[in-house]
């Protein structure tokens, strides 16, 4: 059994599943001079860098649509609650605030398909741990709080009434987030 295994390494290390297809994709053969091997692999190159072009670009308008989506739910947010943005992401405490802070921090985190907790975290100058008690927050009030929950609920109406066009990445239904799992947060 080691020395099966021992050999399938050593075929490993001679010839890569990557090399093998790059040689397979190109047909590159003995019988080419350096020159041609050389415009081969020039083109596998070029072929690669476009491929990674085109996903880093892709990339870009990803990430610009979800800073642009992170923005309308602040601007719904700050509307519905009544408070500014500076507020939202400054350091102040007061309960609106920190509400306000915290109903923003769930929206984004579920709605936006970029919303990582970090990122969420890092669009309003805090960290991970906090985007996580907001979301454990906001679900303990929308099970207790009436008065919240009609609040969030002018704030899910605002967000599926948008006609941005970066928001039509957002698809939901206000009610999807009715029902609430306290052990899935």
């Amino acid at each position: 059994a080691q020395h099966l295994e021992r050999e399938h390494r050593q075929q490993a290390v001679q010839s890569p599943r990557y090399i093998r297809e790059a040689n397979r994709d190109t047909k590159m053969t003995e019988a080419q001079t350096p020159a041609q091997k050389f415009q081969m692999a020039l083109e596998r190159v070029e072929k690669e860098r476009k491929r990674m072009r085109k996903m880093a670009s892709t990339m870009r308008m990803r990430t610009e649509s979800s800073d642009h989506i992170m923005q309308e739910i602040m601007g719904i947010v700050c509307d519905v609650f009544g408070v500014s943005k500076e507020d939202v992401v400054g350091r102040t405490r007061h309960r609106e605030v920190v509400v306000a802070r915290h109903t923003y921090c769930f929206l984004c985190s579920k709605l936006d398909p970029m919303g990582t907790l970090k990122r969420v975290g890092m669009s309003i100058d805090r960290d991970h741990s906090t985007v996580l008690h907001a979301i454990k927050k906001v679900n303990d009030m929308r099970l207790t709080d009436y008065r919240y929950m009609a609040i969030f609920k002018m704030c899910l109406m605002q967000v599926a009434n948008s006609n941005k066009d970066f928001m039509e990445r957002i698809q939901f239904e206000p009610d999807q987030l009715d029902q609430v799992d306290p052990h899935k947060t």
